[in-house]
């Protein structure tokens, strides 16, 4: 079913109805006549903290999996672009980073806990194998998991 709006049935709207050589009205104008809020944008926007919740709660629940940014601005009901924009202002990195992060503190709370091996702990935490969660956990703890839990169990000791 196709809706069809012709420029006829709608109310008159003597802001808009200015021709184009006249200055155009400033969006503030046309918004109060027609009495609606304009969005400013995303700066200055954060997510609400049930939506902080939301999100983090999500994460945490999939990270063994494939997250995708469709499928967790989804679930806080937001464009996926908009909500890109809000997640890094609000969690100061980008949605990926967030995501790598906690992939790293579950892959270092599971090498203390357990005596999983590590493509099975990559693999619980989202990772696609183990040669990519060495990559990543080196870069971001800088050294490999297996010397990060050889030095941990020592200290234990």
């Amino acid at each position: 079913m196709t809706v069809q709006i012709s420029i006829e049935n709608l109310p008159p709207c003597p802001i808009l109805s200015r021709r184009i050589a006249d200055d155009a009205p400033p969006a503030a104008e046309i918004a109060s006549f027609h009495d609606v809020e304009i969005e400013q944008g995303h700066r200055g926007k954060k997510l609400q903290v049930w939506k902080v919740r939301r999100v983090a709660t999500y994460i945490a629940e999939h990270l063994g999996s494939d997250i995708r940014l469709t499928a967790v601005s989804r679930a806080v009901g937001l464009s996926p672009s908009y909500f890109g924009k809000v997640f890094q202002h609000t969690f100061g990195q980008s949605l990926r980073g967030y995501i790598q992060h906690q992939r790293i503190e579950r892959t270092k709370r599971l090498l203390l806990e357990t005596r999983e091996t590590l493509p099975t702990i990559a693999l619980d935490c989202g990772f696609c194998d183990q040669a990519h969660m060495t990559r990543t956990f080196s870069r971001l703890v800088g050294e490999s998991p297996a010397r990060w839990r050889r030095r941990r169990q020592a200290r234990l000791q």
